[in-house]
Parts: C-alpha cells; sequence; structure tokens
C-alpha cells in the first residue's frame, strides 16, 4: 500500500517507520532537554543527531545496532526488559523484510570512510536512544519501545533506498521525521522537567 504525499509515493511500511524513528528523536530530544546545564553534553548529543540523520540515510550496521541496543537493556534495565525488546525487533525486523525491504549489499565490497563513519554513527546512536527511553520508561513497556525503535533504526535507511524517493526527497523525508521528533522532544522535557540521567 502507498501514500502520495506533495507528488511523491510513500509504502504504508516507510511511513511506519518514519514515525518510529520520530518518536526515537523524541527521547533524543528529551534527553538534550535534560542536560540543559551542560553546553558540552548538548552539544555532542546535536552532533550525533545530525550525523544519525546521515547515517541512517546510508543505512549500514542495523543489525549489530539491534544486538548492542538489547544487550544494553539487559544490562541497565532486567531480564524481561531485554526480552521484550528482543521479541519487538524481530517482529520489526520481519515486518520490514515482508515488506520487501532487506539490507542488500554485496559482501565482498569493501566500505568507504563515510560507511565506516556511519557504521560507527549508528551504533552510537542506538545506544544513546536506549538510555534516553530508559530514562523516561522502564520494565516492559521500554523493552517494546526501545525493540520497535532498534528495528526502524536497523530498515529505514534500506527501505528509503528501496522506495522511489530520490536521494534529494529521501534525505528530506528523513531531516523532517527527527528534526521534529527532536523539537517534540525538547518540549516534552520542557513540561517534565527531567535531569540528566546517572550513566
Amino acid at each position: 500500500m502507498y501514500s502520495k504525499i506533495k507528488g511523491s509515493y510513500f509504502s504504508l511500511s516507510l511511513l511506519i517507520t518514519l514515525a518510529i524513528v520520530f518518536l526515537g528523536y523524541g527521547f533524543l530530544g528529551n534527553l538534550i532537554y535534560s542536560y540543559r546545564t551542560q553546553s558540552l553534553a548538548i552539544a555532542c548529543l546535536l552532533a550525533l543527531s545530525l550525523a544519525g540523520i546521515i547515517a541512517l540515510r546510508i543505512g549500514l550496521g542495523g543489525l549489530i545496532a539491534s544486538v548492542i541496543g538489547i544487550a544494553v537493556l539487559f544490562f541497565k534495565a532486567s531480564i524481561e526488559a531485554g526480552i521484550a525488546a528482543t521479541i519487538a525487533v524481530l517482529f520489526f525486523l520481519w515486518f520490514g523484510l515482508k515488506s520487501g525491504e532487506s539490507e542488500n549489499r554485496d559482501a565482498n565490497k569493501v566500505l568507504t570512510p563515510l560507511e565506516w563513519l556511519a557504521l560507527v554513527v549508528t551504533l552510537i546512536l542506538t545506544v544513546t536512544t536506549t538510555m534516553a527511553v530508559l530514562q523516561v520508561l522502564s520494565g516492559v513497556v521500554a523493552g517494546v519501545v526501545v525493540g520497535i525503535i532498534v528495528g526502524a533504526i536497523a530498515i529505514v535507511g534500506n527501505q528509503i533506498k528501496e522506495s522511489e524517493l530520490s536521494p534529494k526527497i529521501g534525505l528530506g523525508v528523513l531531516a523532517l521525521s527527527t528534526g521534529a521528533g527532536l523539537a517534540v522532544g525538547i518540549i516534552f522535557g520542557l513540561l517534565t522537567q527531567h535531569d540528566a540521567p546517572i550513566i
């Protein structure tokens, strides 16, 4: 199923994934606000958020990032949260693959420096987003939310690549989704006044 928005067609699965990326960046925005008195931390998180847009568009390292995100949950939250995240991310990856989006890459192709950088940024983004979720949620609910967010991180880049969107529009909709998520998260932080988490 496809939806037409301003002359471009978006698959339903891509729209769902972009909505979940929006959610993930919302948690990041809330985390950024929680460091409101620490300018260096804010600068690092904003830089990560911006670099994350490019990294997600390149779409490398998502599966590895998913495993790391789940491992963080097992370590920082609980076994139940980790199990819930595992089930959620597997379902979301199945959802993405079932919709026809998969990570098709020549295993013999050497990664460029930019692709290596994108992979590292994706891993850091996943861990940071997981910690941002745990700042607000806990238990099985946190596990499910982390699971669908890291699942979206794993597949969004390849969904955009395999869509009929031009590279410019694909990057634009991803930037719009993440930017709006950050803004909403910062507003949420302003309203709830969360303090910075103790890592």
